[in-house]
């Protein structure tokens, strides 16, 4: 979902519910793609993730949609 987002598939918010910190050594891993350059600082706020699922939920509906064309956006679904 993520590489769909930087391919412009889509610009629909990606979120990852962290229950138990299970997801930490990923969200850390995406964390460090950014810092060496292997994620560009424009789809570095790509993925969103919290432990609290209605805070997960408030984030994702708050999220600005990416800039993209032909993206497919919340209205398609």
């Amino acid at each position: 979902a993520m590489s769909w987002a930087q391919l412009g598939y889509h610009n629909l918010p990606v979120g990852l519910l962290n229950v138990g910190g299970f997801y930490a050594g990923l969200i850390a891993f995406v964390g460090r793609m950014g810092e060496v350059g292997f994620l560009r600082a424009q789809h570095q706020g790509i993925l969103i993730h919290d432990d609290a699922l209605d805070r997960l939920l408030d984030r994702m509906a708050a999220q600005q949609p990416y800039a993209t064309i032909g993206a497919m956006s919340a209205a398609d679904l």
